[in-house]
């Protein structure tokens, strides 16, 4: 895991999600079988005139959208994949033989899923050994004082924050007729800021949400004529409802049909609300992707591991998870097209991270 590298004296103030972005959130899929599956690994990319495109290196780091680019040079380097995220889109590799389009949506923790790859002509330009740009950063040592390098822009603009006014507790510290109502803080408050307002009226609540004889908005239950989602059914005693009384349904005991990279096996640990699971590619009902073999340990959901580095793509390495996770290293020399972040251990990623001063 890459640690935000840090200078100055600031402390406390560290948001780990902003950091983990393209360390720790590579995980994609090794699907033979279909683009928009769910994987934990970084994946293969598609294939064009018989040259293999490697996908997803997780070098590539996180994101809340991967996307795939081609390879550049001539005898085309593979295609790189996006980082993980909540929907992955992948292109074609670039070039005059370039490899033909790549997956689609990816869902959960799933990547996007590299392009064939390029055979001839540039793709996108490396950053090794070129010099951050504005606010951009190797690491802490690139930016200005009391600054942290992440994967992230997180920057405050106040050089101070405040408390978040708060007029009121409950509703009847607002007077007769009148609701307390938190509201979104704004720039350098901090807390939960709450406002006296005027009570709901029966039409002025939003779409799915009724006037409460408290003044207040709420969401309206399915009992009431609020229409669950596809997915879901009215159940509002059972413990996994949401706001409205829906609960999901069951691949078990309802009309819930799984997708096609997973089974019903509601005992499964991996599996989902719905008692769906990942297909396991032990007993053949599932395929792994080329450069991957279906393995009982450090594999991903599906059981399938990457064989050696070769299927990772540039500026990655077959982990010891079973997927691909980004190169160590040193120094940019030890990176094949990418930036080292955070050397002297650092990991080899494909673009710079952000200078970010935390102070609200």
């Amino acid at each position: 895991m890459i640690r935000p590298a840090r200078r100055g004296g600031t402390s406390g103030l560290i948001l780990w999600c902003a950091f983990h972005a393209s360390a720790c959130g590579q995980s994609s899929d090794h699907d033979a079988r279909r683009p928009d599956a769910a994987g934990a690994d970084a994946g293969t990319g598609g294939t064009a005139s018989g040259a293999a495109g490697a996908g997803g290196a997780a070098a590539d780091g996180g994101g809340g959208t991967g996307d795939a680019r081609g390879g550049n040079g001539a005898g085309g380097a593979a295609g790189r994949g996006g980082g993980a995220g909540a929907s992955g889109a992948g292109s074609g590799g670039s070039g005059a033989k370039a490899g033909a389009g790549a997956g689609g949506d990816g869902s959960g923790a799933t990547s996007g899923r590299g392009g064939g790859a390029g055979q001839a002509g540039g793709g996108a330009a490396c950053a090794k050994g070129t010099t951050p740009g504005m606010d951009r950063c190797r690491t802490a040592t690139d930016c200005g004082p009391a600054a942290f390098c992440t994967a992230v822009k997180m920057n405050g603009s106040c050089g101070f924050a405040m408390q978040a006014p708060r007029e009121c507790g409950m509703d009847t510290d607002c007077g007769s007729g009148r609701i307390c109502e938190t509201r979104p803080p704004q720039a350098c408050e901090l807390g939960t800021p709450t406002v006296c307002t005027d009570g709901c009226t029966s039409d002025a609540c939003p779409a799915g949400d009724v006037c409460g004889s408290d003044g207040h908005c709420a969401p309206k239950s399915c009992e009431d004529g609020f229409e669950c989602p596809a997915d879901r059914r009215c159940a509002i005693d059972e413990p996994s409802v949401d706001a409205h009384g829906c609960a999901p349904k069951s691949c078990v005991s309802d009309d819930y049909a799984c997708p096609d990279d997973r089974i019903c096996a509601n005992a499964n640990a991996n599996a989902d609300l719905h008692g769906c699971a990942p297909t396991p590619c032990a007993g053949g009902d599932w395929t792994c992707a080329s450069g991957f073999e279906c393995s009982d340990t450090a594999a991903d959901a599906h059981g399938c591991r990457c064989v050696d580095d070769a299927v990772c793509g540039p500026d990655a390495v077959c982990g010891p998870a079973g997927g691909c996770v980004a190169k160590s290293c040193a120094s940019d020399d030890d990176c094949a097209c990418g930036v080292c972040i955070n050397a002297p251990q650092g990991q080899c990623l494909r673009d710079f991270w952000y200078c970010s001063y935390l102070v609200p």
